[in-house]
């Protein structure tokens, strides 16, 4: 028998890297029928392959009010697919994931749900520049996201934890969270030389995560090279912040940019990837992240860039514990040091090997709970 698995977002893409070309397709492989839901892509087509089916059906902002019924629309899908398996992969839409699987239990339909937990929601709502000015509201917000979670963990068959600190962050996890961190698919692509030194910041672009100071950094190394570029490469998805952003491409010359609203593809990325010499990773040291690791610190071993980051001590026992040389610590928060950095250390090259970073090992990982979750789907449909 073929089971259905339903993988559910509102703000990530039908084809999000982690909850599709990771998770979804890790199930595909071991024969599940894959339905898709979540924010619009690029992608022209609904059926991808064969038992592979993307729903490309939202389009809005982070604070619109049309995400109040993103749940709805979920359900009406959920409804129409019906599934056996739901993946979610959002909080906004975790209490409608449980709803459907109360009201499949009263007609004598099994379900298995799993919340893939890719963000703590809590911090974020709290210590991050998002509802900053609603300081009120961001407190009822937060307390109110954390409720709605450990609510529905009763009804969460599995958690997927996309960072080992969620085992120690997040209480309502029970013994049955498998961590699947963020590790990094192989790189498609190969390297672009650039006669250039060239600087990427890509990703999500906020204040936070150190958009402005990756600007500042640039400008002053700018000064000291000015054959140097800044491209800055993600998803903007405030406006005020997307508005800046316009006007300083316009004021300075080693500013490039590839910047939506929407999700950017994962394919443009690696584009950038590929033609990069160093990767800046400025983030704001804050309760919401500081014991996190970027999915980009996996991605610049892999393509073996240089890597300028924020002094932290996460992160410093992270590298030390992968042995990556092309490091430069900085304090984001003392220009004054900036120009110590020496560019002749750029052009040096080194052949990092560590199957460690790479989406495989968690793959595996995922394999063998799928088996056992097989297993299990096998015998509820035959008793």
């Amino acid at each position: 028998m073929s089971y259905k698995a339903a993988f559910v977002a509102v703000l990530k893409p039908a084809d999000d890297i982690r909850l599709f070309h990771k998770i979804a397709l890790t199930f595909a492989e071991q024969g599940f029928e894959i339905h898709s839901i979540g924010y619009q892509s690029d992608l022209s087509r609904q059926k991808v392959e064969n038992n592979i089916y993307l729903y490309p059906v939202f389009n809005f902002s982070r604070k619109d009010f049309k995400r109040l019924w993103a749940g709805w629309v979920i359900l009406k899908y959920l409804c129409k697919i019906k599934p056996q398996v739901i993946v979610c992969g959002a909080v906004e839409i975790l209490l409608f994931c449980v709803l459907y699987k109360f009201f499949q239990r009263l007609q004598g339909n099994k379900l298995h749900l799993i919340y893939d937990v890719q963000e703590n929601y809590f911090l974020n709502v709290l210590y991050t520049q998002t509802y900053q000015r609603l300081s009120f509201f961001r407190y009822v917000l937060a307390y109110a996201i954390r409720w709605i979670e450990k609510i529905c963990a009763l009804a969460v068959d599995s958690f997927f934890l996309a960072e080992k600190c969620y085992e120690q962050e997040l209480s309502f996890v029970r013994k049955s969270g498998l961590v699947l961190e963020n590790k990094c698919l192989k790189p498609n692509t190969a390297k672009i030389e650039s006669k250039n030194v060239v600087f990427l910041l890509s990703g999500t672009l906020a204040p936070e995560y150190g958009l402005w100071k990756a600007i500042d950094f640039a400008k002053n190394m700018y000064q000291k090279n000015p054959e140097i570029i800044l491209k800055i490469v993600g998803k903007c998805s405030r406006k005020n912040v997307f508005e800046q952003l316009l006007k300083l491409k316009s004021q300075y010359s080693f500013l490039q940019m590839e910047v939506s609203t929407s999700p950017v593809s994962y394919e443009i990325l690696e584009q950038n990837f590929a033609k990069s010499t160093c990767w800046l990773m400025p983030y704001e040291l804050n309760k919401a992240y500081r014991n996190r690791i970027p999915t980009k610190f996996y991605e610049a071993m892999a393509w073996q860039k240089w890597i300028i980051v924020q002094k932290n001590p996460a992160w410093e026992n992270f590298f030390k514990e992968f042995k990556y040389p092309k490091v430069i610590w900085v304090d984001f928060e003392k220009p004054q040091i900036w120009q110590e950095i020496d560019f002749t250390k750029f052009s040096s090259e080194s052949n990092y090997q560590n199957s460690e970073i790479f989406w495989d090992t968690e793959k595996e990982k995922l394999i063998h709970y799928l088996l056992k979750l097989k297993t299990k789907l096998k015998n509820q449909y035959q008793m």
